[in-house]
Formats: structure tokens, sequence, C-alpha cells
């Protein structure tokens, strides 16, 4: 009975998870309410799921990482943070982060893995939908108000309505391919059509974030693996990779109606997080000890506005997640969450014993890239997945491992 239980529950959090992902309609203060909406729901299926379970998992970071939820608090009652509606939304955001990490290791640590597997699943299948919608945009085969239209210079945005984080929504996708294709889930044969697709699907949306991943990724997958059947399949992958993304904007502006940038003005375009990084280090210099309060990067860069600053722009996060954590908490406190953060994945990359397990982490890591170079952790239909990600990746890989047991 149980059992049964668990299934329908994780069976109807998948649901509204893709729900959050396809739907269309927006809110007038929140283009991605409803999205996000749907996300938490899903979550919170997800953790009502759990506590059906015969036994429920627990770690031990976990439990350290909820003392983060105070940091906030304590800013509004001295002042740092304006309004509590702010503190309570920080609080709000780390708890969904940390709750997505205890469902993905709990997901991981049962003995059915099947819901795990229904989770990859859903993001190949929202991968591969979305790549048709981004299809869709370019040669618009379909008019409907029901659909996605694009406002990035014609980028790839599919129902995500952003070409960054569409992108890195189809990495995760990948990598859950792959990883359905390591346990032998898939053959050989469907997992290179699916990949080719999701692969044209990252090139559409032509995102620098996802130019560095590819670099990151193979340099960490071939020092895991690096027999040369390893190395031969990351070289056809890269030149693959390569050769699309210098080809197949020139042949997509040739066929379709509308254009878009070309490989080499998407290279040469500047960007405004490089002027505003070394203008908010200034803001986080000034105020080393304490820092300005989560959510308050505008009140940093309002207070260190000079003639050279970055005008026209309010920034309210500064696209880097580590420099992000600085400006909230202080030069101190945030490097010391730096080297948590940065310390906890080296343990999870450095216990990594199974090549399927080594394609999460990277889904994460390719996350975690285009966290450090813009904010997608500020929205929760991509929060949850990655946390979910983690949660897998800091799951003990050893079965007979019972410490992080709870219940």
């Amino acid at each position: 009975m149980k059992s049964s239980c668990v299934k329908y529950l994780n069976f109807l959090a998948l649901l509204c998870l893709v729900v959050a992902y396809f739907s269309s309609v927006t809110f007038y203060f929140s283009t991605t309410f409803y999205k996000e909406l749907f996300a938490i729901f899903s979550l919170a299926i997800f953790l009502l799921a759990i506590f059906f379970q015969t036994k429920i998992y627990l770690h031990k970071a976990l439990l350290w990482s909820e003392l983060i939820l105070f940091i906030p608090l304590l800013q509004y009652g001295f002042g740092l943070i304006f309004f509590m509606q702010d503190a309570l939304f920080a609080c709000v955001y780390v708890s969904i982060f940390l709750f997505s990490v205890f469902v993905g290791l709990n997901l991981k640590a049962s003995h059915n893995k099947i819901s795990l597997h229904a989770f990859l699943s859903m993001l190949v299948f929202v991968g591969c939908v979305s790549v048709a919608i981004a299809l869709n945009q370019r040669f618009v085969w379909v008019q409907s108000d029901l659909l996605f239209g694009s406002s990035y210079g014609n980028r790839a945005t599919a129902n995500i309505g952003q070409p960054n984080q569409l992108s890195t929504l189809l990495i995760m996708g990948l990598f859950s391919l792959l990883y359905l294709f390591q346990i032998k889930k898939i053959n050989e044969y469907f997992m290179c059509i699916i990949a080719f697709v999701l692969i044209v699907g990252i090139v559409m949306t032509q995102s620098r974030s996802a130019w560095f991943s590819c670099l990151i990724l193979s340099i960490l997958y071939l020092y895991k693996h690096h027999h040369k059947s390893d190395i031969l399949n990351v070289i056809k992958f890269n030149l693959m990779f390569v050769t699309l993304t210098l080809s197949l904007p020139f042949l997509l502006n040739y066929v379709a109606i509308d254009k878009s940038y070309s490989t080499l003005e998407r290279i040469q375009g500047g960007s405004t997080r490089f002027k505003i990084w070394p203008q908010l280090f200034h803001a986080v210099m000034e105020h080393p000890w304490t820092g300005y309060g989560w959510g308050q990067v505008g009140v940093a860069q309002l207070s260190t506005m000079t003639p050279k600053s970055t005008k026209g722009e309010l920034f309210t996060y500064s696209h880097n997640l580590f420099l992000d954590l600085m400006v909230w908490n202080g030069f101190f406190i945030g490097v010391i969450l730096t080297v948590l953060i940065l310390y906890i994945l080296c343990r999870c990359y450095i216990n990594l014993k199974l090549k399927a397990d080594l394609m999460i982490f990277l889904g994460f890591i390719a996350f975690f890239v285009h966290a450090c170079l813009e904010y997608p952790y500020a929205y929760t239909y991509l929060l949850i997945p990655v946390g979910i990600f983690l949660g897998c990746c800091i799951c003990p890989q050893n079965k007979n491992y019972r410490e992080e047991i709870l219940c």
C-alpha cells in the first residue's frame, strides 16, 4: 500500500514539474510566477511521498546547512535587510533548495529506483519537447497564443523564455539521458538520436555558459575516466558540438525567415556583468564584515555608484553565485560559504564510483557553471531539479552505510 502511494505521489510531482516547464501563462508582476508555483507544488508532493517510505534518509550536511536560514533573519533584526519579506523570501529559497537535496538523497538511497529513473526520463522528455518548440520559434510551423515567442535576437528560448536557462535545462536533460544509458535503460542507438536532438537545442541557444560547461565537463569526465574509448568519445562529442556551434546558426539564418546572431557575433558580444563585477567587489570591501543583506545587491550597487559605473540597469543579482554570497554576507562569511560549497562538491566528485553517478554530477556542474555567470538559482523550476541532482550526488555510495538513516 505504501509503495503504491509513493509511486502515485511521485508521478503527480513529476506531472506538476512538467506543467511548470510548459506553462505559458504569465502573471502581471512576474513572467515566471506560475512556472515557479507549479515547481514548488512538485517539491511539496515529493516531500509528502518521502514520508510514506519505510526509511527516510537524511545527510548530516543538510542539518548543518539549515544554519544558513538564520543569517537573513539576523540581518533583518540588525537592520541590514530593510523589509521582512526580503528576509523571509531568502529563507524560503534556501529551504526549497535544501528540501530538493533531501528529495534527491531519498530518491537515490531508496531501494526502488523507479522514481529516480522517472524523474530523469521526465527531464529528457522536457528537453526534447523544448527543442521542438525552439525549432517552431524559428520556422513558425504552428502559430498559437499558447506557444512561445523568442525575444533574444532569435536565440532559442522555447518554453523557458530565456536562452541560457534553456541551455542549462537541456544539458541536464542530456546527462539524464546518459545516466539512463549507463544503467542500460535505453540502447545506444536511441541514446545517440536523442542526444543529437538535445545538442542541437543547446547550440540553438547560443549560450556562452554552455561553451564553458562543455570545456569544464569534458575535463571532469576525463579526469575520472581516461581510457582510450572514453577519450575518443569526448573528442567526438566536442567535435560535433563545435561543428554545430559554428555551422548551425549560419544554416538557420539561410533557411529561416528571421535572422539570429552568428557565432562570431556572440563571441565578440560584450556583457554588462564584466562591468558590474568590479563595482560590486568594491562594495563588498566597503562592508567586509556584514555585507548588505540577502537580496540587497541593488543597495550595494547604488551605494557605490560612480560616474564610471554601469548605468541604466539596476541589478538584483551580481551574475555570480560567489560574488552574491559576498555581497549578501560580507567578504569573510562569503568566503567561508564559498569554501564549504567547493569542499562539498570536491567530496562528491572524489567519492563517485560509478560512471552513471558521474553523469548526474556533471549535470549539476552545468548548472553550477551557469550560476557563476548568471543567476539560475533565482528560479525554482531550475533550483529544484538541480537540488535533486545534488542530493543524488551526496548519497553514500556504500549500500551498507546507515549513519544517514533518520527513521
